[in-house]
């Protein structure tokens, strides 16, 4: 009875020791937004520079390139928790399929990867299908029960983290808010820290009464070696926008179309398993329904930014059917490898990374979730 007592006492100071860490992890990371993109940063340069560097290479690289991704959906998850700024009011269940969604989107090409090494070409396919099945269900509960509009490759986008402004349980803002509160009682929190921000934002700029241009006030310019020529921007508008894109209610023709886009996969992958992979006829179906995707979406005027950027990715993303087979085999793989080596004769200095580059693209080619899940 004793040892059980004791065992209880142990596993409580463990979990309160567990409690303590997780706090102070969760408020020196809330603190210190710019030195965890640092950390983030180094992980995905980290996966680049191994790359094609020994045997196994590749598989590590997507799996520290995974993992770094992963890195910042788990930080970004504690920046909403705990800054107001970032605060969602999507409800519980979308917001866990959106998780789930963006994870598989980060993970799906170590998936292929490590399924190809461990079980072969066999595995490799299956994986593959079982993660575009999964995707592709997650996809339609949000576009037809959720009413996502038009979604992005992840549906979570990272926090910018430039845009994070200093942890608000912060003794020193604390302090400021209370005596803020005590000038102005007719103010709200939130409506004291916009004001403020927008007079500092105003006496920053000046505006010309004839030309009606907007400049930064010498005052406000910061030292010669960070000077640019952006303009200081409102960090506030801009983190409630990330917060409040609201989805466009999409019509019945916009649905058809995302539709399309969300099956195209799956329609990719029938189509190789009937024609075989050198067929041209799963090419041509890909870019017919992506084509039919945008022509179904049409004009993007009545769009929210998010998805503007969106749709105009997708339109940009039909010249990777320069790189996927057979086109890429048949047409553009010499004279692709042939530029680049040109390039890389002419500035001996760009051969760092233009070499490589040439040694991985037949490879990156082959795997299928670079080529048709974008």
């Amino acid at each position: 009875m004793a040892s059980s007592t004791t065992l209880d006492t142990v596993w409580e100071k463990v979990f309160e020791r567990y409690k303590e860490t997780w706090s102070w992890y969760e408020h020196w990371v809330s603190k210190n937004p710019t030195t965890v993109a640092h950390i983030e940063n180094t992980f995905r340069i980290l996966s680049y520079m191994i790359a094609g560097r020994f045997e196994e290479s590749q598989v590590m690289s997507e799996l520290i390139f995974a993992a770094s991704n992963l890195l910042v959906l788990f930080h970004d998850n504690i920046f909403r928790r705990t800054l107001e700024t970032f605060k969602s009011n999507i409800c519980f269940s979308q917001a866990r399929l959106m998780q789930w969604l963006t994870i598989t989107s980060y993970m799906e090409v170590f998936i292929e990867l490590a399924a190809s090494r461990i079980g072969g070409e066999f595995t490799r396919w299956t994986m593959i299908l079982v993660v575009q099945i999964f995707k592709a269900t997650l996809r339609l509960i949000l576009l037809l029960k959720y009413k996502y509009g038009i979604q992005k490759s992840t549906p979570i986008s990272p926090v910018k983290r430039e845009n994070i402004k200093a942890e608000e349980v912060n003794d020193e803002n604390d302090a400021e808010n209370n005596q803020s509160e005590k000038l102005s009682t007719s103010l709200t929190k939130g409506d004291l820290e916009t004001s403020t921000h927008k007079e500092e934002l105003t006496e920053s700029l000046f505006k010309g009464r004839r030309c009606g241009r907007t400049v930064r006030t010498l005052k406000s310019s910061p030292p010669l070696s960070q000077r640019t020529w952006k303009l200081p921007e409102d960090k506030t508008e801009v983190s409630r926008l990330e917060v409040s894109m609201e989805p466009t209610e999409l019509s019945k023709q916009r649905l058809i179309g995302e539709g399309i886009h969300i099956i195209r996969p799956l329609a990719h992958l029938s189509s190789m398993f009937c024609f075989g992979m050198n067929s041209w006829t799963p090419w041509l179906l890909s870019i017919g329904l992506d084509l039919s995707s945008l022509h179904f979406i049409g004009e993007t005027d009545d769009l929210n930014p998010e998805e503007k950027s969106e749709v105009k990715r997708r339109t940009t993303a039909l010249l990777i059917y320069l790189l996927r087979s057979p086109f890429f085999d048949r047409y553009s793989k010499m004279r692709i490898l042939s530029m680049l080596k040109g390039f890389s004769q002419r500035f001996p200095a760009s051969s760092l990374i233009i070499g490589p580059l040439m040694e991985y693209l037949p490879i990156w080619q082959t795997t299928y979730f670079y080529n048709w899940t974008v």
